[in-house]
């Protein structure tokens, strides 16, 4: 019965059906067959990586982990989770664990290039997309509750939130800034905000 329902599962990863995978699985948790199988918690895994839910294929690449540690295919499918959540260093520090444990493995390596060599610029016109969105739908929301007339005052509102955001975003993600202190924070806010008002006045 175990073999073959995650034989059924491969063919549905195979075929793309990736809810299917999801509906056949989900409801043999519970039964003794799938309690210490990898595969079963890594197709799981595939599926929601695949069907978008970030959230169950974290759960079940954890539990697959748990049962194996040292899966190349397994630590792929989290640094592909990284990936996806635009956190490009614990991609390559996933990236770089495949690699150790399969050093001939030239596409993982060639993987690992261009990470390594686009890391910022992937996540600058990321979260610079992200910056853009907040700053039109700040806008677009106070411009409703403030009316028409006062686009201006909306439209300085909507600056302000988008650069916060940008620097937040900047600081963690791209600059990779993890002191909070005061003096840090002051100095940081100060040259950042220097610069977007300089191009929000131009």
């Amino acid at each position: 019965m175990a073999k073959n329902a995650l034989d059924k599962a491969r063919k549905y990863l195979r075929e793309r059906k990736f809810s299917d995978v999801i509906t056949l699985l989900e409801p043999l948790i519970l039964e003794e067959d799938y309690k210490y199988s990898f595969q079963f918690y890594y197709l799981l895994g595939v599926a929601c990586l695949y069907q978008g839910d970030i959230g169950g294929a974290e759960t079940w690449f954890k539990s697959a982990r748990r049962i194996k540690m040292n899966d190349v295919k397994l630590i792929l499918g989290q640094a592909a989770i990284f990936l996806k959540k635009g956190k490009i260093s614990q991609a390559i520090e996933y990236y770089v664990d495949a690699k150790n444990l399969e050093p001939d493995n030239q596409k993982i390596q060639k993987y690992l290039d261009l990470l390594k060599k686009y890391k910022e610029l992937i996540i600058y016109v990321v979260f610079g997309a992200a910056t853009t969105l907040v700053n039109l739908i700040t806008f677009k929301a106070f411009n409703m509750l403030l009316g028409e007339e006062l686009y201006l005052v909306s439209n300085v509102i909507a600056w302000f939130v988008s650069v916060v955001f940008a620097y937040i975003t900047n600081k963690i993600w791209v600059f990779e800034s993890r002191s909070w202190n005061t003096k840090v924070l002051v100095k940081e806010i100060t040259s950042f905000f220097a610069a977007r008002v300089f191009s929000f006045g131009v």
